[in-house]
């Protein structure tokens, strides 16, 4: 196998450097106080610090080493690694086991600070007027109570209501629900309020410096119906309705329109409004909704229009349902009236060009006769004649309805849009569209509407 002066030969690179000193201090030796060599199962002190050193650094054993040598080094090596294996494998085990347990304190920390539901105002409804201070805001509270006394087929006792009003009045509305804060024995939260209400006398001064705090606030849902009312918001908010319980209920019914749907009813959402307030390419609106003489019933009559964000004027049922027509919205159940026939609206289609002195309307209409006074229609001369009642009646409104438009600066159908895709007019300004080019523009309309079904049994 060689004696341990065969080392000698190797090169100093190849060998740890503790083996190398101690090599260099044995070569110094005289020849009767050296080392023997060692057998291949010897376990003399050589072959201990080839171990030692095996254990003890990360290079390698040279391929050079005696055989004795390399084996008991690569035993060594061996060693090493199983033992940092088992080493590796307590750690990754620990690691698993800990990662768990870090989650779940992690989740459990979550529920340290809950709140009982019955510990919690909800907010459902807001309704704000101005006053002589700066605003007064109305907040309609769900006692989750009575509620749940609702929601399990029971009614509520006597005649108390599932809701409350809370009124403050402040300089501006974050002042007004700090004052509700803090007078109120629980804590308040907005996260279901479904609408908020403005009087017209707020809008007709400007809406956006009211808007501003609903948007930048995380509490409050910019998916909320934006609507308005005559007079004080309270009146609207104390009404109650026999079918939901709650004033919020019926306006979510009315305006996402689960419960009735018509084209008579033209909802907008609160940060549509803002967005629409901002740009020239339409104009904002909002529904007028009022409380019905006897408390329990609420009317959503008018639709009002707006310049900006500061309320004109007010379109009739019939002008918000022409509006819609105008707008390309979906089709729900519509009636249009002639002198002696009301018809079901079955499908339509709008198209519009805008040029830069000119707005051409073209309506196609499929409609139906749903109850006739007159004759039966079984000539076609008399369903002609009634197709040409129903064009001329539709091109009269509609070109009414642009002419109020115009005279009002509002733009709620979005000609300004199209103007400027198709006039090429990409940096139109709001107030030179609303005030100068819109009102003098001049309006053709080509209605084109025919009755598919009389409604006579052959």
């Amino acid at each position: 196998m060689g004696s341990i002066l065969e080392i000698s030969a190797i090169r100093r690179h190849s060998l740890p450097a503790a083996l190398r000193r101690t090599l260099v201090r044995r070569r110094s030796r005289p020849e009767s106080q050296r080392l023997r060599p060692c057998s291949g199962d010897s376990d003399d002190r050589c072959c201990r610090m080839v171990r030692h050193l095996a254990f003890s650094s990360s290079r390698a054993c040279p391929a050079a080493w005696p055989g004795h040598m390399r084996h008991h080094a690569a035993d060594a090596t061996a060693a090493v690694r199983r033992r940092q294996a088992k080493e590796e494998a307590a750690v990754s085990l620990r690691v698993r086991l800990a990662l768990p347990l870090l989650l779940l304190g992690l989740v459990l920390c979550g529920c340290s600070d809950v709140k009982q539901i019955n510990r919690i105002t909800f907010v459902t409804a807001l309704g704000i007027d101005k006053s002589e201070v700066g605003v007064k805001v109305h907040a309609v509270i769900a006692v989750a109570g009575r509620f749940a006394a609702l929601s399990s087929g029971g009614a509520p006792t006597g005649s108390r209501s599932p809701n409350y009003i809370l009124t403050e009045e402040a300089h501006d509305i974050s002042e007004a629900l700090f004052k509700m804060k803090r007078r109120n024995s629980r804590d308040i939260q907005f996260g279901h309020m479904k609408i908020i209400l403005f009087s017209d006398e707020l809008a007709r001064s400007g809406l956006n410096e009211y808007l501003d705090l609903f948007l930048r606030r995380s509490e409050f849902q910019s998916i909320a119906w934006l609507a308005l009312t005559r007079g004080s918001t309270r009146n609207v908010l104390e009404t109650s309705p026999q079918i939901p319980e709650s004033p919020s209920d019926l306006f979510v019914d009315v305006f996402s329109q689960a419960g009735s749907d018509t084209m008579e009813v033209l909802p907008m959402l609160l940060y549509q409004f803002y967005s629409l307030s901002q740009e020239p390419d339409k104009s904002p609106y909002a529904m007028f909704v009022e409380n019905i003489k006897g408390g329990n019933r609420i009317d959503l009559a008018d639709l009002g229009v707006f310049r900006g964000d500061k309320l004109v004027g007010s379109l009739k049922p019939l002008e918000t349902m022409y509006l819609q027509l105008l707008q390309n919205n979906k089709l729900q159940p519509t009636l249009l009236t002639t002198r002696n026939a009301a018809l079901a609206v079955d499908r339509f289609k709008t198209h519009i060009d805008v040029s830069k002195q000119q707005i051409t309307i073209r309506l196609k209409l499929d409609a139906s006769v749903d109850e006739n006074d007159g004759s039966l229609l079984h000539n076609p001369e008399d369903v002609y004649k009634l197709q040409d009642e129903l064009n001329a009646k539709l091109a009269t409104d509609i070109s009414a309805l642009i002419a109020k438009l115009q005279k009002l600066h509002s733009d709620p159908v979005g000609f300004g849009g199209m103007y400027r895709q198709q006039a090429a007019d990409k940096q139109l300004d709001m107030d030179e569209w609303t005030d100068v080019i819109f009102p003098e523009m001049s309006v053709k309309t080509e209605i084109d509407a025919k009755i598919v079904r009389r409604g006579n049994v052959e």
